[in-house]
């Protein structure tokens, strides 16, 4: 293994994609992603290849991965996939669809990165089939061929502190806690106008870049932060804000 430093910048960001406005929407978040310049990001909610394309065009990434079933979860990456799979989650009573996980297995430089994306079940009473949800995840990461790196993105519908987080922080470290312990790193806020239509569900950072993996501690976190939490020509993008972090991996 190399001893050459590479620094890698991650988006998450769940991009409302069929929601209000979307037609409007669109074209703003790929502008948007491409101006943030992420070398790998996990959407969520991007539910029609067509659009996941137009964030890679406008973006220039080299690859883009979403599953021909009707996941909502989007990768983009430079670099050269030379795995990628998805693995369907266990079943919410609450909801009518099924959630899962997609992964890609990148050539990145001289590195091999693992990088999954999910978006776990949104209800906040459904805290039980979070925990079952994260205990599946951590097996398909394991599951999969050992990297330099696991990245994990995804909308996981809790804080922190939640049980099911907390199983997740059990293999993975939290980029943006590491860098900033007390910030609340608001990814659903009422400043978004989006968000009022739901007025039951409360403010919370609910949106996550996580890493692991036998060489994680190799990793510096040089910063993580919320992003695409303004308005962009009188459009909110999403009713998300982004989670963005950067890394120098020795």
């Amino acid at each position: 293994m190399t001893a050459n430093k590479i620094t890698l910048r991650i988006l998450s960001f769940n991009v409302w994609g069929d929601g209000q406005d979307q037609e409007s929407r669109w074209p703003l978040i790929a502008r948007a992603v491409a101006g943030l310049k992420p070398d790998f990001a996990g959407l969520q909610e991007v539910f029609r290849r067509e659009r996941l394309d137009m964030v890679r065009v406008s973006g220039s990434y080299s690859n883009a991965f979403t599953p021909p079933h009707k996941t909502g979860l989007g990768l983009l990456a430079q670099g050269i996939i030379e795995e990628k799979n998805s693995f369907m989650l266990p079943f919410s009573p609450l909801e009518e669809y099924r959630r899962h996980i997609v992964f890609a297995r990148i050539r990145f430089r001289d590195r091999f990165i693992n990088l999954f994306n999910t978006h776990l079940s949104w209800k906040p009473e459904d805290e039980k089939s979070r925990e079952v949800q994260a205990d599946a995840v951590l097996g398909f990461v394991r599951s999969r061929q050992r990297a330099d790196l696991d990245i994990l993105t995804g909308d996981l519908n809790a804080v922190d502190s939640s049980p099911s987080v907390q199983k997740l922080l059990g293999y993975f470290k939290d980029t943006f806690r590491l860098v900033k312990p007390i910030d609340r790193g608001l990814t659903w806020s009422r400043r978004n106008k989006y968000v009022l239509r739901a007025p039951e569900l409360p403010e919370r950072r609910i949106d996550y870049i996580l890493v692991g993996g036998s060489d994680v501690d190799r990793v510096k976190v040089l910063n993580s932060s919320v992003v695409f939490d303004e308005q962009v020509q009188g459009f909110w993008i999403s009713d998300h804000f982004g989670m963005c972090t950067e890394l120098e991996f020795v």
